[in-house]
């Protein structure tokens, strides 16, 4: 897999920080598992079944992740943070449909002594 990515970054003020990181992820290789095996089902495109590993287009998702930092001292800082990935070509054709978009959140606070 390999996955070309943008990063915006804004500092409105100095404690503050919003990140956005947009990415296309693909697959390299027509065929063949991802990563251990994954998209390996049964097919039956003539009269034998056949197994089949990977998947059979490029474009697998386009992802989006927003974050948020702030400083709230020199010790501590919060970070919040929403993703989402939506599902291309590639693994909606092995759901047989679109597949519906993963979303995921994070919040996470940091102290340093």
């Amino acid at each position: 897999m390999n996955a070309l990515q943008a990063t915006l970054e804004l500092h409105p003020t100095p404690k503050d920080t919003v990140i956005a990181y947009l990415a296309q992820v693909r697959a390299n290789q027509m065929g063949s598992p991802l990563q251990f095996g994954q998209a390996t089902r049964l097919d039956v495109p003539g009269d034998a079944p056949v197994v089949i590993s990977g998947v059979l287009r490029p474009m697998l998702a386009n992802d989006v992740y927003l974050k948020y930092v702030r400083v709230i001292n020199p010790n501590t800082y919060l970070t919040v943070g929403v993703s989402a990935s939506f599902a291309q070509s590639g693994v909606n054709q092995l759901v047989g449909g679109q597949a519906r978009t993963w979303t995921g959140w994070l919040a996470n606070v940091v102290w340093m002594y």
